[in-house]
């Protein structure tokens, strides 16, 4: 199978990484009675006197999501994990910190680490959350300049429209309907323009970081096939590793066409 695949059989199907499930030592002493030192005023054993309810057991209970009965495997389960879980599981902590933690953590959830493109789609810029308004993204709005309805009247004729429509109303009047006008004090009309600023989908930092850790993620399973290769498994054959190495370098960029008068 593909080493990726092996990874998240080895970690998240057979648990391979779930230590530090046991009792602590004291806890072990307290629950199945072994002696501790010999009293010193006796001379008699003592069983240990901790209870097995301490935070340390709450923790490995936490941990392996079960409760610790002591009872031994259940009937009909192996008492351990497959010997190549455990080879996948050794080479895994043999890597280096960073590499092993992204191994680990997307090998239990059978994930893989998300990467983004470096063109980035524009969004609508998102209106702060302590900025009051109806919208949840940013509107901006300035005054502009706009013609007289004596010169759009000018136009309409030139054009050989009339300035009336079919029912008979002011055609600039109804086309000006909804919005927003003022005269300056040289006569001029100015119309109110909103709009909504567009920014990228993610920031330059957002894309470093998600591609760093899908870039750090892929060279940890890179380590851990020339690794694998140099270790004898029982049932298993790695065949690779398919997984690209920098998706967001297989998009083709898009031509940037220069504007002309």
């Amino acid at each position: 199978m593909d080493l990726e695949e092996l990874v998240v059989w080895a970690c998240r199907d057979q648990q391979a990484l779930r230590d530090g499930c046991a009792l602590h030592i004291v806890e072990a002493a307290a629950q199945f009675g072994i002696r501790n030192q010999r009293r010193h005023l006796t001379g008699s054993d003592y069983p240990g006197a901790w209870g097995v309810d301490s935070c340390a057991r709450l923790a490995a209970i936490g941990a392996i999501g079960t409760r610790l009965d002591g009872g031994g495997p259940t009937r009909g389960l192996a008492p351990r994990i497959a010997a190549d879980a455990e080879a996948v599981a050794a080479a895994i902590e043999a890597l280096p910190p960073g590499q092993r933690r992204l191994v680990r953590t997307h090998g239990a959830a059978g994930t893989r680490p998300d990467w983004l493109s470096l063109q980035q789609p524009l969004v609508a810029c998102q209106r702060p959350s302590d900025r009051p308004g109806r919208y949840r993204h940013l509107v901006e709005e300035e005054w502009q300049p706009t013609p007289l309805r004596s010169e759009l009247a000018a136009r309409y004729l030139a054009r050989g429209q009339s300035l009336f429509d079919a029912n008979g109303r002011r055609r600039i009047v109804e086309d000006e309907r909804g919005f927003s006008f003022r005269t300056v004090d040289d006569g001029k009309r100015e119309l109110l323009v909103r709009w909504c600023p567009l920014e990228p989908e993610h920031s330059d930092a957002e894309i470093i970081e998600a591609n760093c850790d899908y870039a750090e993620w892929h060279d940890g399973l890179a380590a851990l096939l020339k690794s694998m290769r140099a270790r004898h498994l029982l049932d298993h054959r790695v065949t690779g590793f398919a997984a690209p190495a920098r998706p967001w370098e297989l998009i083709p960029c898009k031509k940037v066409i220069p504007l002309t008068e």
